[in-house]
């Protein structure tokens, strides 16, 4: 069975600077304020930033490299990661909105035959198959490398716009959030049929994520979990706060994490749910994003933002590997 996760996120719409030829540069830090995304393989991990582009660390944080050589923006809403090819949504429509790279992030391509006035807001890969969820625009695909593409709602239930907060290929299906919704297509994203039994009432997933041969998401009224390929669904109340802002989550291999109670901590099982710890953080500011890097392994961003949003204050990038026992600062600004 192959899973591929992608982490994705859509940047609050305030106007930003455009940046062109950009050049390769050693750094020692992911510079640009607020991490927006993540992806890793067993040897590296990449993210990408809200104004500082795209950064690659193959030891765990501890150096950093910017990769941003051919990119036209710097904005990086989404990235994906399949074997040695990578890829990138920003906040640029048209034909530069989405990059490629086959050689670490060391030079970028666009994709001239992909069209679409919204920014992307996920992105996802395996093999020739590449999926594309956008801010309105809805979904995306080709399954020729990104020679070709189409697009596709048939399913997915009417609306004045299609804003796509999640793609994630699981098996032979594709499952995507669309205005809230979950779906799952099994033509590799012609057409799509809604996956809600088990939902409660008035239940909006905001993120799936696959442990094992289990899936779970994470919604507006908690947490639920399925494990039939998200045919059904089951809500998890155990030991689990009240999280009245919303659920974020992130799971890799056996280890999920959850966060949105009202003290703002981040909980996490390697049971599939059934017991859950506060993982051990000591930061002045709040956590901003976290990513599952693998068990017991984890990159969290603290800071703080303004009222507006307008300004994220104090980043700290931090890794640990032992779910928390230790941390290691590896902002090295």
């Amino acid at each position: 069975m192959k899973i591929l996760f992608t982490i994705c996120c859509i940047l609050f719409l305030f106007a930003v600077p455009i940046h062109t030829n950009a050049q390769w540069q050693q750094t020692n830090g992911p510079h640009g304020g607020y991490v927006s995304c993540y992806a890793n393989n067993a040897e590296e991990i990449y993210v990408g930033t809200q104004y500082g582009g795209v950064f690659r660390s193959t030891n765990n944080g501890g150096n950093w490299a910017a990769r941003n050589n051919g990119l036209k923006n710097y904005e990086i809403n989404c990235i994906a990661l399949d074997g040695d090819e990578l890829y990138v949504g920003t906040r640029l429509g048209g034909f530069d909105g989405v990059c490629h790279s086959s050689d670490d992030g060391l030079t970028w391509q666009t994709y001239p035959n992909l069209w679409t006035s919204y920014e992307s807001s996920c992105i996802t890969a395996s093999g020739d198959n590449i999926y594309l969820g956008t801010a309105g625009g809805g979904n995306f695909f080709s399954h020729d490398g990104g020679q070709s593409w189409a697009s596709s709602s048939t399913g997915i239930l009417p609306n004045s716009s299609y804003s796509t907060s999640q793609v994630l290929i699981f098996d032979d299906k594709v499952l995507t959030i669309v205005n809230g919704r979950l779906y799952e297509s099994l033509d590799g994203g012609i057409t799509y049929s809604q996956l809600d039994n088990g939902f409660a009432p008035g239940t909006y997933p905001s993120k799936v994520s696959a442990v094992g041969a289990d899936l779970f998401a994470a919604t507006n009224t908690g947490l639920y979990s399925s494990t039939n390929a998200g045919n059904s669904w089951s809500a998890i109340v155990a030991n689990l706060p009240e999280m009245p802002y919303g659920m974020t989550m992130s799971a890799a291999e056996n280890t999920i994490y959850v966060a949105g109670g009202v003290d703002g901590a981040i909980l996490f099982s390697n049971n599939n749910g059934l017991a859950w710890a506060t993982l051990n953080t000591a930061w002045s500011t709040g956590v901003a994003s976290f990513y599952a890097l693998s068990d017991d392994e984890i990159l969290i961003q603290s800071g703080n933002y303004s009222v507006d949003y307008s300004i994220f204050d104090s980043p700290q990038l931090h890794y640990s590997g032992d779910n928390g026992s230790t941390w290691a600062d590896v902002t090295n600004e």
